[in-house]
């Protein structure tokens, strides 16, 4: 190794330093999350419940948000919506975890499907946004639940988006 040269795997892990470059990386992580939800669906038959359906629109709002927050050129206040997107996106996966391991509760199939179902996404684009399952027919997949992974990719994107939010401020300070 030559004195003074740095590492390949620091070079290429800069551009992370960067918030629009990280706001891009949660668009393209967020869909494609929706993009999973949806193979999973369609060719392994997991039919979404209303849970799932929620948080299908959670991830597409967190999309949304990222997305002006790139196009902006002081990211912060986008990013501090799609962090609350992505609280709320926690909330609901904790809660879907929590109502299907009780068997004696609803998972939300009555009321909540039928006012999702009247959604205008839902009747344009019923094969992403129409909820049909339960909850009780979650399939395990790599040891963990869809909600279960639901958690943990809004809790990365929470980190991402307060990691944005805590550099955007210090630079801000800067200036």
């Amino acid at each position: 190794m030559v004195r003074g040269r740095k590492f390949a795997s620091v070079e290429r892990w800069k551009f992370m330093s960067k918030p629009r470059h990280m706001l891009l990386l949660i668009v393209t992580y967020s869909v494609a999350c929706v993009g999973i939800a949806y193979y999973l669906q369609h060719y392994l038959n997991i039919a979404p419940c209303s849970w799932c359906v929620m948080q299908r629109y959670v991830f597409l709002m967190i999309a949304t948000c990222c997305l002006v927050g790139w196009a902006l050129p002081t990211p912060q206040i986008p990013s501090v919506f799609a962090l609350l997107f992505s609280l709320s996106g926690l909330g609901l996966s904790g809660w879907q975890i929590w109502t299907s391991a009780r068997p004696s509760l609803t998972c939300g199939a009555d009321v909540l499907e039928d006012a999702l179902n009247h959604f205008v996404t839902a009747r344009w684009f019923p094969s992403m946004f129409a909820a049909r399952g339960s909850c009780a027919q979650e399939k395990v997949i790599l040891g963990l639940t869809t909600p279960q992974w639901a958690i943990v990719a809004f809790l990365l994107v929470s980190l991402a988006l307060v990691h944005i939010i805590i550099q955007t401020r210090a630079r801000r300070r800067r200036v």
